[in-house]
């Protein structure tokens, strides 16, 4: 699985992750993040992990969920979704 094309990839890290990849741009923190991203564009996709969705989940607007019917084992999950958000589209595939 690679870099989906005509994106730009922001990585919030504690870690010393670096990148060579022009197209990633790493940061330290949620909020260091968004000041720049701000700066570059008024859509962002969160796609994990668990403290990243906790931390941002009361700041979106658009939900994109995938259910998947399994249930494995872990200790981190979804935080609860906020209570104004409705469902405006559902598929289910057999």
């Amino acid at each position: 699985m690679g870099a989906l094309p005509n994106r730009k990839y922001a990585v919030v890290t504690r870690s010393s992750f670096t990148s060579d990849n022009e197209n990633v741009v790493i940061f330290p923190s949620i909020k260091d993040a968004l000041t720049n991203l701000k700066k570059i564009t008024d859509h962002v996709i969160v796609s994990g992990g668990g403290e990243i969705y906790k931390s941002l989940i009361d700041q979106v607007d658009t939900l994109h969920i995938s259910t998947i019917d399994i249930e494995p084992e872990g200790d981190v999950y979804f935080p609860e979704i906020p209570s104004n958000f409705r469902p405006v589209f559902t598929q289910d595939f057999p």
